[in-house]
């Protein structure tokens, strides 16, 4: 037996017909957000350039939030608000979208189920309120509030 580092495909591209560009996130993990900057660039190369953008989060779990946060500024304008959270102790913290995303005049939907949680709640959330996005699909899992 070799010991290998196992590589984890955390996106998946392809252009569709008429110009539409489709990128799958599969999780938030460490390179989500870099692997879909890439997959976006190539798109946007190929031929006339990418028209739309079909965004699919189905059975997307989740991840990190500083990956989601980071996949939701490449869509949105200068200094929007994306998320943020709260603490017991009433700590706030926003996070936004800073200089803004090169992607932000793409029209877009993003796909999603009862199997898309957390991280990808955030992100079509965040997309949804900005009016940058239309949410297709089932409801998303919503997480649920801790009993205290």
């Amino acid at each position: 037996m070799i010991r290998e580092v196992i590589k984890i495909q955390s996106t998946r591209s392809k252009m569709l017909e008429g110009n539409i560009g489709y990128v799958q996130l599969i999780e938030f993990i460490a390179k989500t957000d870099t692997d879909m900057l890439k997959a976006l660039n190539s798109l946007q190369s190929e031929g006339g350039g990418m028209k739309g953008l079909v965004l699919d989060l189905r059975n997307n779990p989740g991840g990190l939030l500083n990956v989601a946060v980071s996949v939701v500024k490449q869509f949105l304008g200068p200094n929007k608000l994306i998320v943020y959270t709260e603490g017991r102790r009433a700590d706030r913290v926003e996070y936004k979208s800073g200089e803004g995303g090169p992607f932000s005049n793409v029209p877009m939907v993003i796909l999603v189920n009862a199997g898309s949680a957390s991280g990808s709640e955030i992100v079509a959330g965040a997309l949804q309120d900005h009016h940058r996005a239309l949410i297709v699909g089932r409801p998303l899992l919503g997480k649920r509030p801790c009993s205290r």
